[in-house]
């Protein structure tokens, strides 16, 4: 079941799909993940842009892997129907 294979309209809708789930899934970590949620020993020692910079780093990392997995599961959504066709 090769994605390259399928007709266009069906490769349009996998990529319309893993498009949406990636915008859902940036947004879903926005709104889920705190930039300070976790208390550091050295964060409090007065490093202030060390720990700042290191803690939008982790922010931006943990939105955008939630980001992938939006799109990953809006592509495998599109490719099971796919296999449930045939």
């Amino acid at each position: 079941m090769n994605p390259l294979e399928w007709k266009r309209e069906h490769q349009v809708a996998l990529l319309l799909c893993a498009g949406i789930g990636l915008i859902f899934g940036f947004v879903f970590g926005l709104y889920t993940v705190r930039k300070y949620g976790y208390q550091y020993e050295w964060a409090t020692l007065g490093v202030a842009t060390f720990s700042d910079l290191t803690a939008d780093i982790l922010y931006w990392c943990a939105v955008g892997i939630l980001a992938v997995f939006g799109a990953l599961i809006g592509a495998a959504v599109i490719y099971s129907v796919q296999l449930m066709r045939t």
